[in-house]
């Protein structure tokens, strides 16, 4: 059993033998290596594994496409039903989500019950437009939106999406409380919460 599970967002699967070695098995969330490796927490592993050139990563085309892709894996009968026997075997009592990792959680709702024990989910830095409706079972559980207003990513989102993303600013749904986490770990400042000791600990503390 594993207290918090860990659903990480998009690209995590994109590696590049030099640039971009890969996550490991914190996925990105860094910050959590101490209680992944005490088993207090657990990664929910979900992304499209590809390795790919230099060029592909810094071509917006590409990365469009792996996003549509990704963004169809997240809403996936067969994701659905790993995350419920992930999270069956867990039990935990929170969840966390970052990016896309929240549009997953949020569209796996619809569909399936989370476990009785899970008491709490925070969104961080999510990819979810406030048009989306929020499926979280908000009357039996505390849900934070964890939002930063200069994430470059989600800037981008917003721009492709053309619809604002919950991770920028607070969101005005009954159940919801939000969170101003700054964000300034170079270089990739959209995972920089999930690099931040800091944000560990606001997180332990509710």
């Amino acid at each position: 059993m594993s207290k918090t599970i860990l659903i990480h967002g998009f690209a995590v699967g994109l590696t590049t033998p030099i640039f971009r070695p890969g996550f490991g098995v914190s996925a990105g969330f860094s910050a959590w290596k101490k209680p992944i490796a005490a088993g207090e927490a657990a990664v929910f592993y979900w992304g499209i594994n590809r390795q790919v050139n230099l060029w592909q990563i810094l071509n917006p085309f590409f990365l469009r496409d792996h996003y549509e892709d990704e963004k169809i894996l997240a809403q996936a009968t067969e994701t659905f039903e790993r995350l419920k026997v992930f999270l069956e075997q867990a039990r935990p009592t929170k969840i966390v989500c970052h990016s896309m990792g929240g549009f997953l959680l949020n569209q796996y709702c619809k569909k399936f019950s989370l476990p009785s024990s899970v008491q709490k989910i925070f969104l961080v830095q999510g990819d979810l437009s406030i048009k989306d409706k929020i499926n979280f079972p908000v009357d039996n559980l505390s849900v934070y939106n964890i939002f930063c207003p200069w994430d470059p990513t989600l800037l981008i989102s917003w721009i492709y999406n053309r619809v604002w993303r919950v991770g920028l600013g607070p969101i005005k749904v009954a159940g919801v409380q939000n969170i101003f986490f700054p964000l300034w770990r170079p270089i990739n400042f959209h995972t920089s919460g999930l690099r931040d000791d800091k944000l560990v600990k606001l997180i332990e503390a509710k």
